[in-house]
């Protein structure tokens, strides 16, 4: 199988060391203005996966961005120590005496006559002072009403105390109203998340209509980016490239809210829905579909959209470079498994390593070439030993016979004696380097020699 290397080319934004560390940090906090720099915990994080030896394009998230939201400084202290929106509205005062008043409730104790106990020492407000711009002087009605959180009441027919909660006292009817949950609704005035507009405080104390008071809610919140750190073996080890810084997004909307006891709220569950309860409520509404105009019911009452816009979060991402060693042979094919990270070459049976090169994206490349099997020449065969030449026999020198002197005077023709002639010997040439047979040549020279003088001095002496 032939591996393909990358050799594309990245310019680089941002680099740095990426070591393998293995302490990581237990949680990412990621700075709100995001720029190109790799934060510390960034690194670290990525250090981290990096030592995970991760595949080419494998993904892994740092956590998400802080964001700065519109509550961020403020958080409800709980249903049993808020100060609602009324009492840090409203005046308190005092009763100016002790009435006896009828009371206008749903229990059983309705259309009875009553007395406050202790009426000089009950903590009350001055209703109308909650109204818009805290006038001094009731507004709708003539007389001054006052709200009180508890009250013990004594029913004049039979003198037998009760306590109740949240009731109104109108000296002006003689009347006393309860209960009136809605001034002592879990919202406070101090939750920047709702806008509360008190136009008749007289009114909502009596009647708990919405036509007299309004309470919006209003979302400004920051959506978080996440930061996610991809592998991109493109990229050379230690080259960390930031493709986008990352961003915030945002949702800013406003909400109507009308509270009522048309879906399940009464006097005993009210302080379950708390602002933080109405606010998440809404909050899950802005989404890219939600419609101006659109309404919405809740245990708490309604929610009407009035105006939305929205940004998406941008997220956050980090490419991170990492190396290869390939081994393979002159056309490219893989003979061992690619490596992650740089390393030496190997020994391959049947192969030498031809050459090594470095790629553009860092990869190391081990080229091999198979080895070429020589075929081992056969050995020639060992001459025979030639045969040594017998030596020849050394010629006897024979001595010819000395003629004698004739007596007869008479003149005789001289006949010249006939000469010995050595017969021509038979020779075997000798192989170079064969001592033996060079002495026995030299011995049958020297001979010859002797015996060619031997006749030549007996003509001689024959002619004298």
């Amino acid at each position: 199988m032939t591996k393909r290397i990358n050799k594309r080319r990245r310019k680089m934004l941002k680099a740095t060391a990426v070591g393998v560390s293995l302490m990581m940090a237990p949680s990412l906090a990621v700075n709100v203005y995001a720029d190109d720099a790799v934060t510390a915990n960034e690194q670290s994080a990525i250090n981290n996966f990096v030592a995970t030896e991760p595949a080419d394009g494998a993904t892994t998230s740092l956590g998400n961005s802080t964001v700065s939201n519109t509550t961020s400084g403020y958080r409800f202290p709980g249903k049993d120590n808020y100060t609602s929106v009324f009492e840090s509205r409203a005046r308190k005062g005092r009763l100016t005496q002790d009435y006896d008043l009828t009371v206008d409730s749903s229990d059983s104790h309705s259309g009875n006559t009553v007395k406050v106990k202790d009426w000089r020492n009950l903590d009350t407000y001055v209703v109308h002072s909650a109204t818009e711009g805290n006038p001094q002087d009731p507004q709708t009605y003539y007389d001054t009403m006052y709200y009180a959180k508890e009250a013990i009441l004594i029913d004049q027919s039979d003198n037998t105390e009760y306590t109740v909660k949240n009731i109104i006292i109108d000296p002006g009817s003689m009347y006393v109203f309860y209960t009136r949950v809605l001034l002592d609704f879990p919202i406070e005035d101090a939750d920047s998340r709702f806008k509360t507009r008190i136009d008749d405080a007289e009114s909502v104390a009596l009647f708990e209509g919405s036509g007299y008071w309004s309470i919006t809610a209003e979302v400004k919140e920051e959506t978080p980016y996440e930061t996610i750190v991809k592998i991109d073996a493109a990229l050379k080890a230690n080259q960390v490239i930031v493709d986008s810084v990352g961003s915030n997004g945002s949702k800013d909307a406003k909400f109507n809210i009308d509270l009522n006891f048309m879906n399940g709220m009464n006097d005993s569950n009210y302080r379950d829905y708390t602002s933080d309860v109405i606010y998440n409520d809404v909050k899950a509404l802005v989404t890219d579909s939600a419609q101006v105009g659109s309404e919405n019911q809740f245990g708490w009452g309604t929610s009407t959209l009035e105006s939305i816009t929205t940004s998406n979060a941008v997220n956050r991402i980090i490419r991170v470079g990492i190396d290869f060693t390939h081994y393979v042979t002159e056309d490219g094919t893989e003979l061992k498994p690619t490596k992650f990270g740089i390393h030496g070459s190997e020994n391959i049976a049947g192969y030498e390593l031809a050459s090594t090169r470095e790629e553009a994206n860092g990869d190391k490349v081990y080229v091999y070439k198979a080895v070429t099997t020589q075929t081992t020449p056969s050995v020639p065969a060992t001459p025979s030993t030639p045969t040594t030449p017998s030596t020849p026999s050394t010629p006897s020198a024979t001595t010819p016979a000395v003629p004698q002197a004739s007596a007869t005077t008479t003149t005789q023709s001289k006949q010249a004696p006939a000469v010995k002639t050595t017969p021509a010997r038979k020779h075997n040439v000798p192989k170079t380097g064969d001592a033996d047979t060079i002495l026995a040549y030299a011995a049958t020279l020297f001979m010859s020699v002797i015996g060619l003088g031997v006749a030549l001095f007996a003509r001689k002496k024959r002619e004298q």
